[in-house]
């Protein structure tokens, strides 16, 4: 099934949060199949994405997304918004992936 998902969807990159002993297996086959893509990962969540910080083609985005949330906490400090981290996270994957173009 795994490497059905990963080669019939080609996916851009790969995004690693926590996780258990089946990451272990689908980082080495996004490696195996990827073509070099990213895997990106939040170490500090631990579990396997703390593990696997090391390994090929992968880039721990912890600061960048911390340094992020603090940005947009303080942007919003005269108001009661929270600000959640799922929408920051994947917006600093989408920007590593897809740079927004510098005329924008």
């Amino acid at each position: 099934m795994r490497t059905r998902m990963i080669k019939d969807s080609a996916p851009e990159a790969m995004v690693c949060i926590g996780g258990m002993e089946g990451v272990f297996a689908e980082v080495d086959m996004f490696n195996e199949l990827g073509h070099g893509r990213p895997i990106f990962t939040l170490e500090k969540t631990g579990g396997a994405a703390s593990l696997i910080a090391d390994r090929k083609h992968t880039i721990s985005i912890d600061l960048e997304v911390m340094l992020r949330l603090e940005k947009a906490a303080d942007a919003y400090d005269d108001h009661e918004i929270d600000v959640q981290p799922y929408p920051l996270i994947m917006q600093t994957i989408v920007d590593r992936i897809a740079p927004p173009s510098k005329g924008k």
